[in-house]
């Protein structure tokens, strides 16, 4: 768990993260995984951790050949509880991180009130991506991220979410 907080993700390397070794690595992670009784949690947080995004999605890619279920797949049958989702959440975040992104923002505001304060981190932490996030957020929700902000806010909080929006992506609203 120590490589995520640390921020360890390798620097790819096409000469170094090849196919052959995400097939290691693939098998690397079902040892550690569905492979054996117990489930080394330390080992597979290491790969999804250590592994930049296109290397990991050429271990998934290997990983679905040979066991015909991917790595996300692999995490809900081994993992339980707040260590799979954030496990889950990770994974999909080096994987697909635009509707990643996305699916949370519009989870903080599913259910009975809004998560006000994970709505806020969401759009700040995701400034960066956050004009490919709201276009993904359309497609997964038929709503604009400014829209569901608006239904969901209100007042100075509504208006500095707005703003922090239009800083992000201005053309948007």
């Amino acid at each position: 768990h120590l490589t995520c907080l640390q921020g360890m993700e390798e620097t790819y390397d096409p000469t170094y993260h090849n196919e052959s070794k995400a097939v290691e690595d693939a098998d690397e992670f079902y040892a550690a995984g569905e492979g054996k009784w117990g489930t080394d949690e330390a080992a597979l947080f290491d790969i999804i951790c250590k592994a930049p995004p296109k290397y990991l999605q050429m271990i998934d890619d290997a990983y679905v050949a040979k066991r015909n279920h991917n790595l996300e797949r692999a995490l809900e049958k081994e993992l339980s509880g707040k260590g799979k989702k954030a496990a889950i959440f990770h994974l999909n975040m080096k994987l697909n991180p635009y509707k990643t992104a996305a699916e949370h923002i519009k989870s903080t505001c599913a259910g009975i009130g809004t998560d006000e304060l994970g709505l806020s981190c969401a759009i700040l932490r995701y400034q960066h991506i956050l004009p490919r996030v709201m276009v993904e957020h359309v497609n997964i929700s038929s709503k604009t991220v400014e829209d569901r902000v608006v239904s969901e806010t209100s007042g100075y909080y509504r208006k500095l979410l707005v703003q922090m929006i239009k800083v992000a992506w201005p053309d948007a609203a």
